[in-house]
């Protein structure tokens, strides 16, 4: 029992951050923690007496640990009390303004709720010119990256736009390199793939991109190379990602070389590559869509058109996939590529799945899903237009 309890008190104590240090020591980055180290700093900030500017600070810190952690409401319930308490505060603390903002549009675009991330986004944009050059750069690109989202090709490219002519003026070469892969991803899901795979090649050879970056564009240059038919450039770029690729997109990439070699009729390499992806697959770290796509592979030399309409669908436009990524037996296989056809409106994928009796009950069930999202989503959009139209007219005053 005493060497239980000295074990329990000697964790506590390496959990637990010193009693010396300050919260604004590591806001302001003079000193390093892990998330969970800094997460119990926060706490232990918030439990006792404090300030209200250290509150406030406690509470933006949470909000930005917990949506690292991907915990996207406990993020938006710490940096909404975050802004509520900049307000009491007897200054106005521009840049902390504008990290609370922003970050709660981060974490209410990771749950798909775009319109209000806009809202903090734009409101993350009036405070940006009081931050630095650098922050305006980042929430043009954020918002950038919602109207991608959105599916909202010419909003998407305006605000890239901006943010790269800012990292221009900065010479801020790894952001300009990014934003090459950024203005690919934003062509790509135009189904512009001739200038997708320009900029995709651009940002998979600049000097100044990270291992990521390169790694990425190479995955996405080979997806257009299989969709233009030229199976065997994309299997060669996808290999050539593989170099600068690990952890998650590792596996991806895995994914997508499977479905290249499916298309180019290559059985024994398909066997081949999913043996490597189960080896890089954790199942306690992917996400339920992924188990969907594992249960196609394994039986990949049946039902191959409904597989590949199913795989590339959710390859696209994996989130609209998410009410149905428990189905994992092969039986559902044809129903997801069906409910997702539906959804995204992919006739040419829609034309080569079977319509027996049990998809066609899943189809009329999508379809009238669809449409009360159509008229719900209409109905937000509506509603937030005005405050959206507002906050972009008082921030182009701000900038004026």
């Amino acid at each position: 029992m005493y060497i239980f309890l000295s074990f329990a008190i000697a964790f506590l104590l390496q959990a637990s951050p010193s009693p010396s240090t300050s919260i604004f020591d590591y806001y302001n980055g003079h000193i390093s923690l892990s998330n969970d180290e800094a997460l119990a700093l926060v706490h232990h900030t918030l439990a006792n007496q404090t300030t209200a500017y250290e509150e406030t600070i406690a509470l933006y810190l949470a909000g930005y640990l917990y949506e690292n952690q991907n915990q996207n409401i406990k993020s938006i319930k710490y940096s909404l009390a975050a802004l509520e308490k900049t307000h009491t505060l007897d200054t106005i603390d521009h840049y902390l303004n504008w990290a609370v903002s922003n970050n709660i549009g981060d974490a209410l675009d990771n749950v798909h709720n775009y319109d209000e991330a806009l809202i903090y986004y734009y409101q993350a944009l009036q405070h940006a010119p009081h931050a630095g050059e650098q922050q305006i750069a980042w929430t043009h690109e954020n918002i950038g990256n919602t109207y991608r989202d959105m599916l909202d090709a010419s909003s998407t490219i305006e605000h890239y736009n901006q943010a790269l002519e800012i990292y221009k003026n900065s010479r801020n070469n790894t952001r300009i390199a990014y934003m090459h892969y950024k203005f690919g991803l934003a062509y790509y899901t135009a189904d512009l793939l001739d200038t997708a795979a320009y900029y995709f090649a651009q940002s998979s050879t600049l000097q100044a991109s990270t291992n990521s970056t390169r790694g990425k564009s190479f995955n996405y240059l080979g997806m257009i190379q299989a969709e233009q038919g030229d199976y065997t450039a994309a299997y060669s770029s996808m290999t050539q990602g593989l170099q600068y690729l690990d952890g998650r997109w590792d596996y991806l990439t895995y994914l997508d070389m499977i479905e290249v070699s499916l298309k180019a009729d290559k059985p024994q390499r398909v066997d081949s590559l999913l043996s490597i992806a189960y080896t890089q697959y954790d199942s306690s770290s992917e996400s339920m869509q992924d188990h969907s796509i594992l249960s196609l592979h394994a039986d990949h030399l049946e039902g191959k058109e409904e597989y590949k309409a199913a795989l590339a669908l959710n390859k696209r436009h994996g989130h609209i996939l998410t009410t149905l990524s428990a189905q994992t037996e092969r039986a559902n296989s044809e129903a997801i590529a069906a409910y997702a056809a539906v959804i995204l409106q992919n006739h040419d994928q829609f034309k080569i799945i079977k319509k027996n009796s049990t998809q066609m009950m899943v189809l009329s069930t999508a379809a009238t899903i669809a449409f009360i999202f159509v008229i719900w989503f209409a109905y937000k959009r509506k509603k937030r237009s005005h405050q959206i139209a507002a906050i972009k007219s008082s921030v182009k005053t701000a900038l004026s």
